[in-house]
C-alpha cells in the first residue's frame, strides 16, 4: 500500500509543480501587460462583513501593486445595493 502511495504522490507532485510554473509565467511576450486593459480600472467589491472586506482590500492592493488602477466598492450591503453600485 505504501509503495502505491509513493507511485501516485511523485507524479502528482510533479504535475502540481509544472502547473504552478506554467501559471506563474503568464505566457505573454511583453510581461502580460495590455495597454487596453491597463487603461480601464478594475472594479473590486465586497460584502458587508469583515472577512469579505479584508479579502476585497487584499485583492485591490495586489492589483494596484501589479500596476493596475482599482475602483473599490467595499463594504456593500444587500444584493440590491451591489447591483446599483456598478
Amino acid at each position: 500500500m505504501k509503495s502505491l502511495r509513493r507511485l501516485l504522490i511523485l507524479p502528482l507532485l510533479a504535475l502540481l509543480v509544472a502547473v504552478t510554473v506554467i501559471a506563474c509565467t503568464g505566457g505573454g511576450g511583453d510581461g502580460g501587460t495590455d495597454n487596453n486593459a491597463a487603461s480601464a480600472p478594475v472594479k473590486v467589491g465586497s460584502k458587508d462583513f469583515t472577512e469579505a472586506f479584508i479579502i476585497g482590500e487584499m485583492y485591490a492592493l495586489a492589483l494596484e501593486n501589479a500596476g493596475l488602477t482599482v475602483d473599490r466598492k467595499l463594504n456593500l450591503g444587500a444584493l440590491r445595493s451591489r447591483k446599483q453600485a456598478w
